[in-house]
């Protein structure tokens, strides 16, 4: 029903780590935040006496750890990722679906995908890309430049279709 050759690129891997840690964990953004407050709060706590300043700081610099893990990890898993081959860059994959199931094949070796659509996990729409979720864990990137208009609208709507509450739009058309 539809086929279409494409190439997986470093930036469609990095899309997908960094909006698994950052959009789909619900949690990571607010952690920051609260650790980035608390870092504020123990510092000043430790400058105006109301606790020994060298807790103060120590809190400080544990609770801003706690900040920068998140950003810090991910750019990690994402440079390893690359530079270990977990995912196969600048290979040509072959992306294709029809009424019963979605294949992507091609690249590396063991990396063929061939889901029926209610096993699927979700499909994410963002303005570059659709992240295609095979399980929680396991995604693809079908990035929107290497698509024409007729054919992101075309795919938008099949998932829709296919996936109903399994899909979801992350930005604002």
């Amino acid at each position: 029903m539809f086929k279409k050759e494409v190439i997986t690129t470093a930036d469609d891997y990095r899309e997908i780590v960094r909006f698994t840690n950052f959009k789909r964990k619900k949690a990571t953004v607010p952690i920051m935040i609260a650790a980035s407050v608390l870092a504020t709060v123990a510092l000043i706590l430790g400058i105006i006496g109301v606790i020994p300043i060298i807790i103060g700081i120590i809190a400080a610099v544990t609770f801003a750890g706690v900040a920068l893990y998140f950003p810090l990890s991910t750019a990690v898993t994402v440079k390893n990722g690359i530079k270990n081959g977990k995912v196969s860059i600048n290979a040509k994959r072959t992306f294709e679906y029809d009424t019963a199931n979605l294949k992507i094949y091609g690249g590396r070796t063991e990396t063929d995908i061939n889901a029926l659509w209610h096993t699927i996990f979700a499909i994410y729409e963002t303005e570059r890309s659709f992240l295609i979720y095979i399980t929680f864990e396991k995604a693809f990137c079908l990035c929107k430049d290497q698509l024409n208009g007729n054919e992101v609208y075309k795919l938008r709507n099949y998932f829709m279709k296919k996936l109903e509450e399994r899909y979801y739009i992350m930005f604002k058309r």
